[in-house]
């Protein structure tokens, strides 16, 4: 009984630690020498470029069916 306990646990061990199924954009940071080479139309461009990466990420961090056929892909079930 010990045993099915235990390889119970490592099951659900490994169901928790899955491989990441979804890629969140990065936003590059600016040197302080990039900055002060831009004027206010460029910086303006910048702070839109980041708030477009800030929508994406939330976009991303939503639960959809692709979410969930990439999580049962990490295991070797194909839906399609």
């Amino acid at each position: 009984m010990k045993k099915y306990l235990v390889g119970a646990m490592l099951v659900g061990v490994m169901a928790l630690g899955a491989c990441a199924t979804k890629r969140y954009p990065i936003a590059t940071p600016l040197s302080s020498s990039e900055i002060s080479q831009m004027n206010c139309r460029e910086l303006n461009l910048e702070i839109i470029r980041a708030e477009q990466v800030q929508v994406q990420i939330s976009n991303t961090a939503q639960m959809d069916w692709r979410s969930v056929a990439g999580f049962l892909g990490d295991y070797g079930m194909d839906l399609l």
